[in-house]
């Protein structure tokens, strides 16, 4: 068993650290990477997701194809969109293939499984459990690309190579100790003691019903849409008509736009809900209500009138700034105080004529 680091000891005796999932974090990595063998079966299981949600699901295509979401409506008001994506589709390069550089802890926290002596960099002491499937669909889906399923601050993210083929992967959330030390044998953990706690995980790996083995697209779906993705995301997006931003980029200017507002004191203690544009944040209004927020925010943006990206301000309509076409030649002109080489090649001095 690989010695922990004297300075990672007082890890293994903390107080306040809780299990979260049923099965041992490994297991629960299997069930979905199982499931997702290739981005086929990821688009498959993403196609899946929208058709469970039915008239929930608002599918963010702006980035599309090479990024696709699927956002859901607030269950007490369909009006409003949960600010945080349910499922992230993407394509392009190939995922997990590039390694720009690699760092090498030596003194990392180490699984305990791993033998005496073995550290990072050193080749594998037991054989890969997950191999490379060796029957691989065709068709345009199979290429570089990723599949992120995530829960606000949790996330599982499934890469893919240039074949289409699962590689690599990604999650966040849960104790990151446990998580490095015991992931074979022991669940996810959260340090509820924590400053700040740290975040679950997908709550979907402690379902019962998760299979280490694998599900269908149709079953994985089911898990995941059942979650708690609305209780643990505050934001929601009003988004009456469309605009050409992903919604994820709309939240973080509207919350740049609310926190300078909670800073300066424009939006008092006694306001229950805060609204901002997210074009560019200025306009910001507050409510004891939702609808009082909404309908105060509507005469604060014909105030402040935010402009949507790549546009300018004139007097009375926003007109687009659009760059001149590619045939476009400008005037020759030669600038103040430069020099431009005459017929017979010699220099001479350029500058404005008077008038």
């Amino acid at each position: 068993m690989a010695k922990l680091p004297e300075r990672y000891e007082h890890l293994e005796h903390r107080d306040g650290v809780v299990p979260y999932s049923i099965l041992s974090i490994a297991d629960c990595r299997r069930a979905i990477r199982r499931t997702l063998p290739t981005r086929l079966h990821a688009k498959q299981f993403f196609d899946a997701v929208v058709a469970l949600l039915g008239d929930r699901a608002v599918v963010d295509d702006t980035c599309a194809p090479e990024d696709v979401r699927v956002h859901l409506r607030a269950s007490d008001d369909p009006r409003l969109v949960i600010g945080a994506p349910l499922v992230r589709l993407t394509r392009g390069a190939a995922q997990g293939a590039q390694t720009v550089m690699t760092l090498v802890n030596k003194d990392a926290v180490l699984p305990e499984e791993a033998p005496d002596g073995w550290q990072p960099g050193d080749p594998p002491w037991a054989p890969a459990t997950e191999l490379r499937p060796q029957l691989v669909p065709r068709g345009p889906e199979m290429c570089g690309g990723a599949i992120t399923l995530g829960e606000a601050h949790g996330s599982f993210t499934v890469e893919y190579d240039e074949h289409g083929v699962r590689a690599n992967g990604k999650e966040a959330g849960g104790d990151m100790f446990t998580w490095l030390r015991r992931a074979a044998t022991a669940p996810y953990h959260l340090d509820t003691l924590a400053r700040p706690p740290s975040p679950p995980p997908l709550s979907m790996l402690a379902r019962p019903g998760l299979d280490p083995a694998g599900h269908t697209a149709e079953q994985l779906a089911a898990l995941l849409v059942d979650g708690e993705l609305e209780h643990r995301v505050a934001w929601r997006v009003h988004l009456p008509v469309p605009v050409p931003m992903p919604i994820e980029e709309i939240v973080r200017v509207a919350c740049s736009g609310l926190r300078t507002a909670l800073f300066t004191g424009e939006i008092p203690g006694e306001a229950r809900w805060a609204a901002a544009d997210g074009l560019e944040g200025r306009a910001v209004a507050w409510g004891t209500t939702l609808d009082d927020a909404l309908e105060n925010f509507t005469h604060a943006a014909f105030a402040k009138k935010p402009r949507p990206p790549g546009t300018t301000l004139t007097d009375d309509a926003h007109v687009a700034e659009r760059p001149p076409p590619m045939d476009h030649r400008a005037p020759r002109r030669a600038p103040t105080g430069s020099r431009r080489r005459s017929r017979r090649g010699r220099f001479t001095s350029a500058s404005r004529a008077e008038p």
